[in-house]
């Protein structure tokens, strides 16, 4: 599916504007608004919700699940990352990233987020957006996120998921040695901002992929399955900060 939304958007001419795959945040009514930010505005402010208060200057950052780069850049860019890795596992995306990549401290590669190529506890944080709900098993992510984050790093982690599954995610992440710092539901906040960028992105694709249901699951279509469940509350978006036990991977296997 991406490889054919990069396609899409190359024939258009949109491709070098286009650096962001994600739904966004819209700030609450009476929210601050965090200053002006231009072109992809909504994903520049869901990535700084993310963050919000950590300190990521000088640390070593891991993206899984990268896209067309758009945070590894924010995260160069305005945040003073020391370096950042984006993975992700569609070649094009990671084409994309690698001719247009304008920071040194930026690196790209291929590669799957169930046996991540990185070294075991070399990251300082650990960033996974809108990603982790298309892989076919979830706790191998988990558990790969674990392994390559530094004891005491930090993993930050955003994405829909059934509020059914959350208890079980909760488990596994305690199991594994994770502490959780940090969790906030902004469903509404996601919903608002792709109803806003709903138009535009369905023009920019306009021609390629009105038939293709996985796509407008994408959008957040209204209509589609997706919207339905998060309009209902069966599906739910989290802001979650994890914070790796101190002690590492050995200290954790002894509690297992």
């Amino acid at each position: 599916m991406f490889d054919s939304i990069n396609r899409s958007l190359d024939e258009k001419r949109l491709s070098r504007f286009s650096t962001f795959i994600n739904w966004g945040y819209a700030a609450d009514e009476n929210g601050p608004s965090g200053g002006p930010l231009g072109i992809n505005q909504s994903s520049i402010r869901l990535l700084r919700e993310i963050i919000g208060g950590l300190d990521v200057s000088g640390r070593d950052l891991l993206e899984i699940g990268c896209g067309r780069g758009g945070n590894v850049n924010e995260l160069c860019k305005s945040y003073g990352a020391g370096s950042v890795v984006g993975i992700d596992l569609t070649p094009s995306n990671i084409y994309f990233c690698q001719g247009n990549n304008r920071y040194k401290q930026a690196y790209y590669c291929i590669g799957d987020a169930e046996q991540l190529p990185v070294r075991t506890e070399s990251c300082d944080y650990v960033l996974n957006v809108e990603s982790s709900h298309l892989y076919p098993h979830i706790e191998l992510f988990f558990e790969e996120t674990y392994r390559v984050l530094k004891p005491g790093g930090t993993f930050m982690y955003a994405d829909i998921m059934s509020a059914s599954d959350l208890p079980r995610y909760e488990a596994q992440w305690q199991r594994l040695g994770f502490r959780t710092a940090f969790i906030r539901d902004i469903t509404g906040n996601v919903l608002q901002s792709g109803d806003e960028s709903l138009g535009s992105r369905r023009q920019a694709l306009e021609g390629s992929f009105e038939g293709d249901e996985r796509v407008m699951e994408w959008l957040e279509a209204p209509g589609t399955q997706n919207h339905k469940d998060m309009v209902t509350g069966s599906r739910v978006f989290k802001i979650i900060h994890l914070v790796k036990d101190a002690s590492g991977i050995e200290g954790a296997a002894s509690h297992a």
